[in-house]
């Protein structure tokens, strides 16, 4: 059967961040969110705004006129993509989710025992996600040691996850979900064939 797996603090949810130490430590998730206010370390949350977007184009200043970003957003001398800096280094956002998958997929390994080897995953996009954007979430994958990457839109994997945690909604002809993160809040109605 189907399974939601615990990460290393026992939780079924893993918030997506990444904190760089004073100490030249990376911690990924709940530690990191932890880390959030604190004076040495510098933690980044929202990277993944950041998937698939050129710098200095009308949506990355739309995104950083926001302010929603608590680190330096750079470009990429050779593509102009947008990049995440942190100490002084500038790094890919999907190199960041590459961080989060690592951990995901090591916290899934161990739960299955510690002797499989994940190599293929199934990732949330946004619905409106841009080809560069789903082609970030998929190098992001590869790079987290995964070979093979399948996307589905973020209201489909909800709903697989809602019915899957709230058994009423196994024998629901019809789901809606809200999706109310990233850049954009969209409400998708999901309806059963057969």
């Amino acid at each position: 059967g189907v399974r939601v797996v615990e990460n290393e603090q026992g939780s079924r949810c893993t918030p997506n961040a990444i904190a760089f130490t004073d100490s030249g430590e990376v911690v990924v998730g709940q530690p990191a969110k932890n880390l959030l206010f604190s004076r040495s370390a510098k933690t980044v949350v929202g990277h993944g705004l950041l998937h698939g977007v050129e710098y200095g184009s009308a949506e990355c200043d739309e995104l950083l006129a926001a302010g929603l970003f608590p680190f330096e957003v750079t470009a990429d001398a050779q593509t102009n993509a947008a990049l995440v800096r942190v100490h002084s280094v500038s790094h890919a956002p999907e190199a960041m989710s590459a961080r989060m998958l690592s951990q995901l997929k090591a916290s899934s390994e161990e739960a299955l025992g510690g002797s499989i080897s994940i190599l293929s995953a199934v990732i949330g996009s946004p619905v409106l996600a841009t080809e560069p954007t789903r082609d970030a979430l998929l190098a992001a994958g590869k790079r987290a040691g995964l070979h093979r990457v399948e996307l589905i839109d973020e209201p489909v994997a909800a709903a697989l996850a809602a019915e899957l945690e709230i058994g009423s909604l196994a024998s629901a002809r019809r789901l809606g979900v809200y999706d109310l993160g990233g850049r954009s809040f969209s409400f998708s109605v999901l309806e059963r064939q057969g």
